[in-house]
């Protein structure tokens, strides 16, 4: 498959990657991945892309893929699964470049084939040089109770001291087994985010699912209190299980970020009976407003009924769970706002 007529090359301009050398058909670079897979800058170019093929690879960090890969992982295109959305990357080119149908064609059914490639396991003892966060840090998240320390420790969630940042395991369970497939780094005092391995499908998860079977366990002659809280972030998770332990019997699960897969919108169907979403306030952030109204619809869908967290009772200027004191986090829990009376009454306060 040959590219040629300096295509890529326009390509890798206009993603803004810093070129280092062009030697025939060989480009090399500042790696665009490294960043992300090492947590450090590439400072030494170790990148190269092919401008025939399209195949690029770092020979430092093994980042590797071909022009669509990059390009969706470089503009951040992800689909509802969070898998590569390699025909958005398609889009993208026909839009800037001057590549023909066919070639693009060509790259997309390869493109497809690394975008679904089956899932990894990472081994847990890659999370031991990770400790248990320190008390400025629980203190600053409101989780410094004997309950939130149980939340944490029962979900595996440690703390990096170099970056002073929390460590997010992300699980995939099968009908046998839980097991690690990754994790997110968020920085407490920074903006610091990442999702480790790069790439890691975090939509084929929920935070919390590692935990479900002891609360299917629990639960097992109470079949009536199949009950779950749908938050973003996994500290929401956590801060709002502590805040709900011994007053309720939802479990509390985090999507790891504003989306909902259609995977995990199975596992919630097919797993709980009383559904109430707790994404952001949609009067102060657009996603959650942007999710609240796909979760609304999804359900519809199947006829399914479910409830949003009372904001507009509870605490109309906060943001998520973390804004809230326990007894905020419980009413609002308790006192959901039902599909029934459709979004309009949700959005409007």
């Amino acid at each position: 498959m040959i590219i040629g007529d300096g295509q890529v090359l326009k390509v890798l301009r206009r993603l803004q990657i810093s070129i280092a050398n062009e030697n025939g058909d060989e480009i090399l670079a500042l790696c665009p991945g490294h960043e992300l897979r090492t947590g450090k800058q590439d400072n030494s170019p170790s990148w190269s892309i092919n401008t025939s093929s399209g195949l690029h690879n770092c020979f430092s960090c093994g980042y590797k893929g071909n022009l669509l890969t990059l390009i969706a992982e470089q503009k951040d295109l992800y689909s509802e699964s969070n898998m590569l959305d390699i025909k958005s990357a398609a889009s993208w080119v026909k839009n800037n470049s001057s590549l023909d149908l066919n070639m693009i064609q060509n790259l997309l059914s390869v493109s497809q084939e690394i975008a679904t490639a089956p899932i990894r396991f990472v081994d847990e003892s890659e999370l031991s040089v990770y400790e248990f966060a320190p008390e400025w840090a629980l203190e600053r998240r409101g989780l410094n109770t004997d309950k939130a320390w149980k939340v944490l420790l029962d979900n595996n969630v440690l703390w990096d001291t170099e970056t002073s940042s929390w460590i997010l395991p992300i699980y995939y369970r099968d009908d046998e087994s839980s097991n690690l497939i990754g994790w997110q780094e968020k920085g407490e005092l920074t903006r610091h985010f990442r999702n480790r391995p790069v790439g890691v499908p975090k939509g084929k998860s929920l935070f919390g699912i590692a935990d479900h079977k002891k609360f299917v366990e629990f639960n097992k002659y109470n079949p009536s209190k199949s009950a779950v809280v749908i938050v973003e972030s996994p500290l929401d998770a956590v801060r709002g299980q502590a805040a709900l332990r011994g007053t309720t019997s939802h479990m509390v699960m985090a999507t790891y970020g504003a989306t909902i897969t259609d995977e995990q919108y199975r596992f919630i169907i097919s797993n709980f009976d009383n559904v109430v979403f707790a994404m952001d306030n949609p009067k102060i952030d657009a996603a959650g407003k942007v999710s609240i109204t796909k979760a609304y619809e999804k359900f519809r869908k199947f006829g399914l009924e479910c409830s949003f967290f009372n904001y507009k009772r509870v605490n109309p200027e906060a943001k998520d769970f973390g804004d809230m004191t326990d007894d905020e986090i419980c009413i609002g829990v308790q006192n959901p706002l039902h599909t029934a009376f459709g979004l309009n009454y949700v959005f409007d306060y």
